[in-house]
């Protein structure tokens, strides 16, 4: 009888898991999809721009390119790993946004109450600096996610 309680009561966290990491999963490519409507995908601003060359430095075999020193060089190698699409970047980047409400619940669960631990990932998937940087090639997903 308890293995039958305790069952039902780890089958019900995993689907409220499975739930909460949805939602992230619908918040942040639904605002993908809305922001590559954009030409902000395509023509990068600021820190992007300076990525944006990295990686096309990269591709092209130039290994000493200066903009390789300029900000976060590994930043550049991300984006080359992935082929420099940045649609593709920004899709992985995204992915991984969700793979870090993912960590943020199983810290939250074993450090805090198994509320808090379904509350955190929410926060985190609907915080809008997250998710503003995660859809552009720069460095705050990288370094949020490693």
């Amino acid at each position: 009888m308890a293995g039958d309680a305790e069952d039902a009561e780890t089958r019900r966290s995993r689907l409220e898991l499975f739930a909460v990491l949805a939602v992230g999963v619908l918040i942040k490519f639904a605002y993908l999809g809305d922001y590559v409507a954009l030409p902000f995908i395509d023509v990068p601003l600021f820190d992007a721009e300076v990525y944006a060359h990295q990686t096309r430095a990269i591709l092209a075999g130039r290994f000493g390119d200066a903009t390789l020193i300029a900000f976060s060089p590994l930043t550049g190698w991300f984006g080359a790993a992935l082929g420099g699409n940045p649609f593709v970047i920004a899709f992985v980047q995204c992915g991984m946004g969700v793979l870090d409400g993912y960590l943020l619940y199983r810290i939250a669960s074993r450090y805090a109450s198994p509320r808090l631990a379904l509350i955190a990932p929410l926060v985190l998937f609907g915080y809008g600096m997250a998710l503003s940087y995660e859809s552009k090639v720069v460095s705050e997903p990288l370094g949020l996610f490693f």
